[in-house]
């Protein structure tokens, strides 16, 4: 372990220009060694002030031994500062992991544990500490380089698929969205109760699955079967009354049905690392694109606290997810019970314990029932939050076939 942290040291007092590098995977925290320590707190100290630093300085303003820094620059080459600098991050992972699997095995041996949380809260802890690859220091050169990699990103993939981010399958989003869901963004679809949230939400997924973009889907009000069959009936045709009550032979007429491969369902999971470790994990093995959450309400963090502090760390572990596995993140969210007793659009401060969810949110898309016809709903959509433009109600509204499960933009199909 001291090799590595010595190492980089080295590298960075022959080259100062490493430093920036180096600090990408590390800080001060990762050395175990305590005088290797002192030593990059004061490296990193000096350089971030525009000094430049090798041994005779560090011995000047941190009583540093020469000698022995003139070692480290003599045993190693500044080339080596990435490398030496990811193993003492290893080095600092594997320790996390084993703390923490040491915590989880003290915590499961206790009789009065719930085993099924302390296992989800361990698999999102290792999941975390196995996805930390960045200390989230950029300088303006990297911070440039990202963002001019995003833009090609988004320019290639509307120049190919005509839109710059994961497709909808409904223009009125895609508009509102800037081209579809974005990588690193937290959106909420939210509406009053059975205005057909879960079946957009499918309809946006399947559709993404059709085009080659893999989604997960974590699940809480209903079973993976339940979100299959209700998404039979849209592809279909046959009523989902149909399906679910077996009536005029809806077996025969959808067991030849296919639907798209790349959904990947979780109805199991309720705490907000569990959900973390299985985003992860989908992520690692299927390069998901983008995640929908139904619902916000419905998922639990740290019981402590109240229920809308609650819901707005769940909204922000969403949003820091969403940042860390370079995915869009999609939760559908229920409106307060104020916003059923009066008429008319539904206002952001609705959004059911919507203090810190507004805050988390880059995107907010509510549905509006027009009409309450119960065979085709007139459904607008409002854009009402919105980080990347304008923001407001679209033109263009949304058709709901609740028999069918349906959507459509308004003369245009996109089941």
């Amino acid at each position: 372990m001291s090799e590595a942290e010595g190492g980089v040291i080295g590298a960075v007092l022959h080259d100062n220009a490493q430093w920036d590098i180096a600090s990408q995977y590390i800080d001060a925290n990762d050395f175990t060694h305590a005088p290797y320590r002192r030593v990059w707190e004061d490296i990193s100290r000096l350089i971030q002030a525009g000094e430049t630093v090798d041994n005779v300085t560090l011995y000047e303003n941190g009583g540093h031994d020469p000698s022995i820094l003139g070692d480290l620059i003599a045993n190693t080459a500044p080339s080596m500062a990435s490398r030496y600098a990811q193993l003492v991050q290893r080095n600092t992972q594997r320790r996390a992991a084993l703390a923490v699997l040491t915590e989880s095995r003290q915590r499961i041996a206790n009789p009065a544990t719930d085993v099924a949380e302390a296992i989800a809260d361990t698999q999102g802890s290792l999941e975390g500490i196995a996805d930390n690859r960045s200390t989230g220091y950029h300088t303006s050169d990297t911070a440039l380089a990202a963002a001019l990699a995003d833009i090609r990103e988004a320019a290639e993939a509307k120049r190919n698929a005509g839109l710059a981010g994961v497709p909808t399958g409904l223009k009125p989003i895609n508009d509102a969205t800037g081209g579809g869901w974005r990588k690193q963004m937290l959106y909420a679809i939210a509406a009053r109760p059975s205005t057909g949230k879960t079946s957009i939400a499918l309809h946006c997924a399947y559709h993404a699955a059709s085009k080659g973009y893999p989604v997960g889907v974590i699940e809480i009000e209903m079973s993976a079967s339940q979100l299959v069959q209700r998404q039979l009936s849209a592809i279909s045709g046959v009523p989902y009354w149909d399906i679910v009550t077996g009536r005029n032979d809806a077996d025969r007429r959808v067991e030849k049905i296919q639907i798209p491969p790349g959904v990947f369902i979780d109805d199991s999971a309720r705490h907000v690392n569990r959900i973390m470790a299985r985003a992860a994990e989908w992520k690692r093995k299927h390069d998901i694109r983008t995640l929908f959450v139904d619902h916000l309400t419905l998922v639990r963090s740290d019981e402590n606290q109240s229920r809308a502090r609650q819901v707005g760390e769940v909204a922000f572990g969403l949003k820091e997810l969403a940042k860390r596995l370079n995915i869009a993140v999609v939760i559908l969210c229920q409106l307060n019970r104020e916003s059923e007793k009066r008429e008319g659009r539904p206002l952001l401060s609705e959004l059911r314990d919507s203090g810190e969810i507004e805050e988390a949110l880059d995107g907010a898309l509510f549905l509006h029932c027009a009409n309450r016809d119960p065979s085709v709903r007139s459904v607008e959509l409002g854009n009402l939050k919105n980080r990347m433009g304008p923001v407001g109600w679209m033109p263009q509204p949304l058709e709901f076939d609740a028999a069918m499960q349906r959507w459509k933009a308004v003369q245009e199909w996109r089941a």
